[in-house]
């Protein structure tokens, strides 16, 4: 769980006790994702006080220390995302603004600019990246590069889910 007063903490299923809190340079976080391994978890978010930062913080799950900070230039990150292999970490941003990083560093990839925020980021199997954006349409992302937008939704696109087999796809908003 993750809070405004820049806490992060992780719990047991079931019991519901509290195993331990991360450390690290904490802060306001709107987004975690953990890797499929679950060795890894990524909190994103940042602040849209000023100074306003986006900001991500890349943790070992087993001991909760910061392994990396992944940074924006200047726009809160909105959504975190691991492909399929854990080698990749997608970030979006409340600046129409998708990131890509190297998980264990942080070592920035690439980045591409995408028509509005994408509150939600979720990879296929074959590690094609989807995400809504506020402009209305869903944008599907292979090898960091857009291949194509999906429209047909009026207003913001807010959320979006696979199917458990990955053969289909829902997206809604407002």
């Amino acid at each position: 769980s993750g809070s405004e007063a820049g806490e992060l903490k992780m719990w047991t299923v079931g019991q519901w006790d509290q195993e331990r809190p991360f450390t690290g340079e904490l802060f306001r976080f709107q987004k975690v994702a953990f890797s499929p391994d679950g060795k890894l978890l990524c909190a994103v978010g940042g602040s849209f006080d000023q100074p306003r930062f986006g900001r991500g913080l890349i943790f070992e799950v087993e001991t909760g220390k910061q392994l990396a900070k992944i940074e924006s230039t200047g726009a809160v990150m909105a959504s975190a995302a691991f492909s399929p292999d854990g080698q990749e970490l997608a970030t979006g941003e409340y600046a129409s603004t998708l990131r890509f990083w190297e998980p264990k560093t942080g070592k920035a990839l690439s980045t591409i600019e995408i028509g509005g925020t994408m509150d939600t980021l979720e990879y296929t199997k074959d590690g094609t990246l989807i995400g809504p954006s506020y402009s209305g349409d869903v944008h599907v992302i292979k090898n960091r590069e857009l291949v194509r937008s999906l429209s047909g939704h009026v207003g913001r696109s807010y959320t979006v889910r696979l199917s458990p087999d990955g053969k289909t796809l829902v997206f809604g908003g407002i």
